[in-house]
């Protein structure tokens, strides 16, 4: 499954290269990962990075085998599902995951989700370093309408830069590839969101007047859960299935 280089010369944009088989990519493509987490296992979800990190879940419920067809190949995979209301899994905090020297100044990174959603009743949480209105990190959400939203956020200064693609750019009951970059630069044009593979046009994407640059808070990184969009203090579950989460 998904492996990717950390200065970003694997192509992100295609969704279908990210699930050929680890023999295609070197070993510092898999030493650079510094979380991936496969949808296999309700209560025992390992991490495949170097860093062998614990993943802690809450009230999952069912795993799943699933396939990808690309000509003549197809790759299988497992998946978690999730209730919308309360599941979700979680690494705890560690400098690695926030992105940001120190001083205000941003780092880039990138971040990746196999993501299929149950319905749009709701908004959906994707991921996000984020638990509370005095954590805020970055995080990741999925509209009523199909759009996908990514969000840093200066805690300090209560501002955020945001980016949101078009509507309709996922559906219901499909697997999507959703790809999230950010180049360092501290302003929204320095996002891009990818879905299967294709660079998605933005209907909306802000900076926040006195942003910063974001900030090595305690919170854990989450999967199925973020904050947001609009109301930055509000919890967002996935109702959906996750096949797996890398971020680098």
């Amino acid at each position: 499954m998904p492996k990717i280089t950390k200065d970003g010369s694997y192509d992100l944009r295609s969704s279908f290269k990210s699930t050929i088989t680890k023999d295609r990519y070197s070993k510092n493509d898999v030493d650079n990962l510094l979380v991936w987490i496969k949808g296999n296992s309700t209560s025992d979800l390992k991490d495949g990075s170097a860093y062998s990190r614990t993943v802690v879940e809450t009230s999952l419920v069912s795993v799943g085998i699933n396939s990808i067809r690309n000509q003549s190949y197809v790759q299988v995979f497992n998946h978690v599902n999730l209730n919308g209301s309360a599941s979700q899994f979680r690494i705890a905090d560690s400098n690695d995951f926030s992105f940001t020297d120190g001083g205000d100044n941003d780092e880039p990174f990138s971040a990746s989700i196999w993501v299929r959603f149950t319905d749009f009743s709701q908004i959906h949480g994707l991921f996000g370093k984020a638990a509370s209105t005095s954590t805020r990190e970055y995080f990741s959400t999925g509209s009523t309408s199909g759009a996908i939203t990514f969000q840093l956020f200066d805690e300090s200064a209560n501002h955020a830069i945001t980016k949101t693609s078009i509507d309709g750019v996922v559906v219901a009951n499909t697997w999507h590839h959703v790809v999230v970059t950010y180049d360092g630069s501290e302003g929204h044009t320095g996002i891009n969101i990818y879905v299967d593979g294709v660079l998605t046009t933005s209907q909306t994407a802000a900076t926040g007047g006195s942003y910063a640059g974001s900030e090595n808070l305690g919170s854990s990184l989450f999967m199925g859960l973020a904050m947001g969009p609009t109301t930055a203090s509000t919890l967002r579950y996935l109702k959906g299935d996750i096949g797996e989460k890398y971020s680098l």
